[in-house]
């Protein structure tokens, strides 16, 4: 195979029609859970509780389910 240089100034990110930019993005842990903010089944607001997949420090591929969000009952 061939390689090719590549250069990037930014990573653009389009949620719910806003458009959010990441520039020069770094990672020392590439395509790792680094850290949680949140212990696994917290609430995290008045009624949702994260419940997380993943435990932190584990290697992540792409489709990768972190977490769920398990919503109290009414």
């Amino acid at each position: 195979g061939k390689a090719i240089l590549i250069f990037t100034r930014e990573i653009r990110l389009i949620i719910e029609s806003k458009t959010c930019l990441l520039e020069q993005l770094r990672s020392l842990s590439p395509g790792k859970l680094v850290r949680c903010l949140v212990e696994s089944d917290d609430h995290v607001k008045k009624d949702v509780i994260v419940h997380f997949i993943k435990q932190q420090n584990s290697t992540l591929e792409s489709g990768d389910i972190i977490g769920v969000l398990i919503l109290d009952d009414f």
